[in-house]
């Protein structure tokens, strides 16, 4: 495609002198959701090019030729499907019975550097990094391919791939082996954040002025919203002068994980396509489960949705570029996909969509959770994930100290950018910055790999990157005696240098052990004394208060931070090697039960339990699934678990029956609540749930015969007082007061309830009008709320700090 223009003066005066030969190097985006290809060349007289590759894309239908390269991989009739092809089988994955992890790819970034594997796919394609390296792969050949018709030599000098500037080091390696498996010449040092590829590109098309003026120090934001990942990154840049580097120091990032222009897709699904689907199929809105949905429905309808979003969002900055958008009206201005969608389900049924259409209205309604400056906790369920954008912005900003007052500029980027509400909102939380974005598409889709090509032009012309990455705050250790330097401000990385190691001689052992061993914490500290890394050594004895300790310690340029720690001179008495991945940056997770569950399923799947544990894990993960809201699911376990055990079983069926009325089907939470008093004829647990969902929905008799047999297998204070309730509004008094005095008189002290016993409680004592019992009910209830769990040791609170080395505690005492 015609590139934008470029500045190459940013990379060409780094080599001091005009190459000799032609110089061709690739920068390569590995996108979760889209992957992308740009190839720079310098020629031997000094000629230039830069240019984004497109690339054909074999599809059932015929060749498909775009920049854009879906990050999808199929395997269908004995071959390997890549791209924009795959894309389209995901589409018919029901119909053609291809399954996801399988013989179907997508979103596999999200799994790289994690312990996941494909374990039911074939060889070579089992893990993530595999999946990538399909994907690098077709990206290099594609760029091979034209420059093979020149007769330059395919085998580029340079290739740097990029990746999220909060991937740790698991993730970065195995970004490392997929290139490698592609057959692509890339080492540690060629690999490159995005954010930072992303204002190498920007620099190189707007100039450096764009920021300031040389000299000046700016605060950039780099908001990277893409298809299948959010990434927030806050920079400290300084404005070059004539000869000076371009540094930039990376001061947070925070990430959140799975949040990404897909989920806005998805919600499109969920919220308005499924509900239409069922409707033009006269079906009910419980008539499809987890697997129908998971398996057919959504791989059939995510295209779709993806098209009418970006379509809708095309026709929304056409009309604001003619000045016609602020009085439009909003449920109007539309976007349509003409023509019968079919989607087939598992069991051969085939159910159609028409021509099926999205407002701007509907879209800002999608996009409300997404957008909101107040709710920053994420949402959803089994299908789709919702969290508002600014969640990782203001992580970002509380780590970097700053308020976006002091923000400067801030640097829009990756495809979901293009989506105009979001660039309003991100433009009115900032509003003393610059705020950079592009309305082009190409520009967007294009920019990381155009800043990763640019990377690698520098690396082979002059050994070294445009940007110079810096540290963005002093990093020193703590010990008894207070702070001792190790990383000034400022500091170029990789530090001291790439392999080298520096040492810090100012320690030593703070107290005599001859018995036993030495627990001695190792605590780092950035600039504002703030703990970045807590960890505890241990040396056997004996030694020695005053002996010196030897760290040695380095930083690399990905930010990872590499310490030894041994007691000087006395080899095999203890030596310990610690890695802390970027100390002064802030990656966040808000989802640690989504990620216990990528373990769980993990050892299920590859049988790493079996057995009991098989089930206890099972369990576990369906449990998850349900506090995840992800009901769907877990009944999809629930139901495997039943089947599994060949018979009834109570505990199982009592909670398929609250997620089904947690769903609103009640004809299935009614259906399993009764199966389940099959299953336990003595327990009334599951004929007081039937109660309560009667009372629900206003059936009071119904509900007054379940409970009255859960009282007649239980007579349980908490269904004493809940048939009061039902009697009260029947009219029935004298039964209502029965009950309420046979449960007051069974609870017991408050003390000795649990917390559902005790709101029972409360709700008896103030219906009976008992201020005695109500007053110890309410009681115990604030006293429970006061309580603070016990705090457990946290590493900081373990292990002696080192001493300064004798010596130079003298010298500062003096």
């Amino acid at each position: 495609m015609p590139d934008s223009p470029a500045d190459l003066t940013l990379v060409v005066p780094a080599s001091g002198r005009a190459p000799v030969r032609r110089v061709r190097v690739l920068g390569i985006d590995l996108g979760t959701t889209n992957s992308t290809v740009t190839e720079a060349t310098i020629a031997g007289g000094g000629g230039r090019t830069l240019h984004t590759v497109e690339v054909t894309q074999a599809t059932p239908e015929g060749e498909y030729v775009h920049v854009l390269v879906p990050s999808v991989v199929a395997l269908h009739r004995g071959a390997a499907w890549v791209g924009e092809g795959a894309k389209r089988l995901r589409a018919r994955s029901a119909e053609l019975g291809l399954a996801r992890n399988t013989d179907l790819f997508w979103d596999c970034k999200n799994d790289i550097g994690l312990r996941r594997t494909y374990h039911r796919a074939p060889e070579g394609f089992r893990s993530a990094s595999e999946v990538g390296a399909h994907v690098l792969g077709f990206l290099a050949a594609a760029a091979a391919k034209g420059v093979a018709t020149h007769g330059i030599a395919p085998v580029p000098d340079r290739v740097v791939v990029t990746v999220p500037a909060s991937f740790q080091a698991a993730q970065r390696a195995d970004t490392l082996a997929a290139a490698r498996a592609a057959g692509l010449p890339v080492g540690a040092g060629d690999l490159l954040d995005e954010p930072l590829a992303a204002f190498l590109d920007h620099a190189s098309r707007n100039g450096l002025a764009s920021l300031g003026e040389p000299g000046e120090t700016r605060h950039l934001l780099v908001f990277d919203f893409g298809g299948g990942t959010c990434d927030t990154a806050v920079f400290r840049v300084t404005v070059p002068r004539p000869g000076e580097p371009l540094r930039a120091a990376s001061l947070a990032v925070s990430r959140y994980h799975r949040l990404g222009g897909g989920d806005v897709d998805a919600a499109l699904v969920h919220q308005l396509l499924v509900p239409r689907l069922l409707a033009e199929n006269s079906l009910s809105a419980h008539a499809l489960d987890f697997e129908e949905k998971s398996r057919a429905v959504v791989p059939a309808l995510l295209g779709l949705a993806e098209a009418l979003k970006t379509g809708l969002c095309s026709e929304i900055r056409r009309l604001r570029g003619l000045g016609r958008w602020d009085d439009a009206d909003r449920g109007l201005v539309s976007k349509t996909q003409p023509g019968v969608h079919a989607c087939r389900l598992l069991d051969g049924r085939r159910l159609t969509l028409t021509s099926p259409s999205l407002t701007a209205r509907e879209l800002d309604w999608i996009l409300q959770p997404f957008l909101d400056e107040e709710l920053l906790y994420p949402k959803g369920d089994e299908y789709r994930v919702s969290c508002s954008i600014f969640a990782p912005i203001e992580d970002a900003l509380d780590r970097a100290g700053l308020g976006a007052a002091e923000v400067n500029a801030c640097l829009l980027v990756g495809g979901s950018s293009l989506i105009p509400q979001v660039v309003d909102a991100v433009a009115r939380r900032f509003p003393l910055a610059r705020v950079f974005h592009e309305t082009s598409p190409e520009i967007v889709h294009s920019t990381v790999a155009r800043g990763a090509a640019l990377h690698a032009l520098s690396l082979a012309l002059a050994g070294r990157g445009v940007i110079e990455p810096v540290t963005g705050s002093a990093i020193s250790i703590r010990t008894s005696s207070g702070l001792v330097g190790l990383v000034a401000p400022g500091t170029p990385l990789p530090f001291p240098t790439r392999d080298g190691w520096a040492e810090c001689t100012e320690l030593s052992v703070p107290e005599t052990f001859e018995d036993e061993p030495l627990l001695l914490r190792v605590e780092l500290c950035d600039a504002a004394g703030h703990a970045v890394m807590n960890a505890l050594c241990l040396f056997p004895p004996p030694v020695r208060r005053g002996e010196a300790l030897r760290l040695s310690y380095r930083m690399d340029e990905n930010q990872v931070l590499h310490l030894r720690v041994a007691v000087a001179g006395r080899p095999g008495h203890g030596a310990y090697e610690l890695t802390r991945e970027n100390p002064l940056s802030n990656v966040v997770n808000p989802q640690p039960k989504r990620e216990r569950l990528l373990e769980i399923e993990e050892s299920l799947r590859t049988g790493a339990v079996q057995g009991k544990k098989a089930v206890e894990a099972t369990e576990e993960a369906a449990r998850l699934y349900a506090e995840l809201g992800q009901r769907e699911k877990a009944l999809s376990v629930y139901r495997h678990l039943l089947r599994a055990r060949g018979r009834a079983d109570a505990s199982i069926l009592v909670r398929m029956g609250l997620l089904a009325g947690e769903l609103g089907d009640t004809e299935r939470e009614e259906k399993y609540f009764r199966e389940c008093a099959e299953a336990d004829p003595i327990w009334g647990g599951a004929l007081f749930n039937l109660a309560l969902s009667k009372r629900r929905r206003g059936l009071w008799a119904e509900a007054l015969a379940a409970v009255t047999l859960a009282i007649d297998r239980e007579p349980d204070p908490p269904y004493l007082v809940f048939r009061a309730l039902v009697n009260e509004a029947l009219g029935d008094a004298t039964s209502r007061g029965a009950d309420l005095g046979r449960a007051l008189g069974a609870f017991g002290p408050a003390a000795a309830l649990d917390d559902f016993e005790l709101g029972w409680c409360v709700t008896a004592a103030r219906m009976a009008g008992s201020a005695a019992a109500l007053q110890a009910a309410e009681a115990e209830q604030t006293s429970r709320r006061q309580a603070k769990p016990r705090e457990s040791g946290t590493p900081d609170s373990f292990g002696l700090l080192p001493d300064l080395a004798p010596a130079l505690a003298t010298s500062l005492s003096n």
